[in-house]
C-alpha cells in the first residue's frame, strides 16, 4: 500500500509529470491532506475526468499538544517595542502573496496616536517590503525581528496574531502555535486558516486583499480586550480539542488499519 502527505493547497497541476509521480500517483492508495481546504483543491482540479476517486483523500488535522507550548514570552523592548505598545504580529517569509502589503497599509489606516506597533517575525530583506516600510507613515511602529527559531514565543507576546494571505494555506503552524498561546487571530476567509480560527468565536474573517477590512478587525481587537480575551480562550480550547496530537495518530492509525482490512477481505 502507498499513502502520503499533503499539506500545501495548489501548486500540483494535471499537466505536470512530476505530479504524477507524487500526489497524482495512480498507484496511491491514500493521500493525508492536512486540511479539508488540501482534500477540496483534488476534488475539485479541473479536467474532471482526470480526478482521482473522493476515497482516495482522507483530511488529518496535524495535531498538536498544549504542553508544548509553555515558553514565557519573548521581551519585545529588545527590538524597540514599547512595553506599553498594542503589539500585532505575523510570522511568515516575506512573500507578495503573505500578505504583509496590506497589513503595512492597514497599519497606516489606524489612528496615528494609537500605540499599535506591527511586529514581523521572519525574513524580510527582500526591497519591496523594505521599501513598503520606508515609504508608510507609520514606519516607526513597524518592526522586523527577523528569522527566529523560536518564533511561538513571539507570537505569546503579541497582543493579535495576523494571517492575511491572498491565497489558501493548508493549515498554517504559525496560527495554531498564537492560538496555543491563547491570541485573538485575525486571518483571512479561506483555505487553513480559516479551519482553524472560527469567526467570531475564536478570532475574525477578513477578506483577502482588503486592507479596510483588516484594518476595521485590528480596530476593533484594539478597542474591545473582553474580546481579545474571549477570542483567545476559546482558540486555546479548539487546539486542545479538535487540534490534537492524539486525535492525529488514531486517525492516521485508521487509514492504514483500513487499508490493511481490506486487503485482507480481497483476498
Amino acid at each position: 500500500y502507498l499513502v502520503a502527505y499533503r499539506g500545501r493547497v495548489g501548486n500540483v497541476s494535471f499537466l505536470d509529470p512530476f505530479c504524477w509521480m507524487r500526489h497524482l500517483n495512480p498507484r496511491l492508495d491514500r493521500l493525508i491532506c492536512v486540511s479539508d481546504a488540501v482534500r477540496d483543491f483534488y476534488l475539485q482540479m479541473k479536467p474532471a475526468f482526470l480526478r482521482a476517486p473522493p476515497e482516495r483523500f482522507v483530511r488529518i488535522y496535524k495535531g498538536h499538544d498544549l504542553d508544548w507550548y509553555r515558553d514565557e514570552p519573548a521581551d519585545l523592548t529588545e527590538h524597540g517595542i514599547p512595553e506599553n505598545a498594542f503589539v500585532i504580529a505575523s510570522v511568515a517569509n516575506y512573500r507578495p502573496h503573505k500578505g504583509i502589503d496590506e497589513l503595512i497599509h492597514a497599519l497606516a489606516a489606524l489612528p496615528s496616536e494609537w500605540p499599535v506597533h506591527l511586529m514581523l517575525v521572519g525574513k524580510m530583506d527582500d526591497p519591496r517590503v523594505q521599501r513598503l516600510i520606508a515609504e508608510s507613515p507609520a514606519r516607526e511602529r513597524i518592526h522586523c525581528v527577523g528569522y527566529r527559531s523560536d518564533a511561538p514565543r513571539y507570537a505569546a507576546a503579541c497582543d493579535v496574531f495576523t494571517l492575511t494571505s491572498s491565497i489558501p494555506e493548508g493549515l498554517p503552524r504559525s496560527v495554531i502555535e498564537a492560538m496555543a498561546y491563547r491570541r485573538a487571530c485575525v486571518v483571512t476567509g479561506f483555505g487553513g486558516a480559516a479551519e482553524l480560527v472560527v469567526d467570531e468565536v475564536s478570532g475574525l474573517h477578513v477578506e483577502p486583499g482588503n486592507v479596510t477590512a483588516i484594518a476595521a478587525a485590528i480596530a476593533r481587537l484594539y478597542q474591545d480586550e473582553a474580546l481579545r480575551a474571549r477570542f483567545g480562550d476559546a482558540a486555546r480550547a479548539r487546539i486542545e480539542r479538535d487540534f490534537n496530537i492524539e486525535q492525529t495518530i488514531a486517525q492516521t492509525h485508521d487509514v492504514y488499519r483500513s487499508l490493511v482490512e481490506s486487503g485482507t477481505r480481497r483476498r
